[in-house]
């Protein structure tokens, strides 16, 4: 396990993405256009030459409550 910060901080979220961008070749991506977190750190991939799958969320969703249903 690794901690990225001792302790919560306002911008404890964004250094904790910026270290899962940083020590990754695939971010995964599940957005839907929003402003925020995942918006910045796909961005922040994007600067970085992290390649990016896109998701559609709708379908994601779809598969996981079907999944729950017949299991």
């Amino acid at each position: 396990m690794y901690t990225v910060m001792p302790s919560y901080s306002i911008h404890a979220f964004q250094k904790r993405n910026k270290w899962m961008v940083d020590n990754s070749s695939l971010v995964i991506a599940i957005f839907q256009g929003e402003k925020g977190g995942t918006e910045n750190t796909v961005k922040y991939a994007e600067k970085h030459g992290v390649d990016i799958m896109w998701a559609e969320p709708t379908s994601i969703f779809r598969q996981i409550r079907m999944r729950n249903i017949y299991e």
